[in-house]
């Protein structure tokens, strides 16, 4: 099993408790429940639009959807490298 970068895992505001790797995805359950870590390689301004959109629609009402989480530092990308 591939192990959770743990550098990764720690600009976000979760404890992991138990991760799970299946076809390139960590399956992670924390102390705010259970979430997806995966790569994505789309350009930075994809993922800002889609955040965006992630946040207005959840703010009118969209609440049972897929989110982009944010970082600690409230930014919708985290780097690996």
């Amino acid at each position: 099993m591939r192990t959770l970068n743990r550098e990764l895992v720690a600009q976000y505001d979760l404890t992991v408790k138990k991760y799970q790797y299946i076809r390139s995805n960590y399956y992670l359950e924390t102390n705010k429940g259970l979430f997806l870590l995966r790569r994505i390689d789309v350009p930075k301004e994809q993922i800002l639009f889609d955040f965006e959109v992630d946040t207005q629609l959840y703010a009118h009402g969209f609440e049972n959807m897929s989110r982009i989480v944010a970082t600690r530092k409230k930014n919708s990308l985290c780097p690996t490298r």
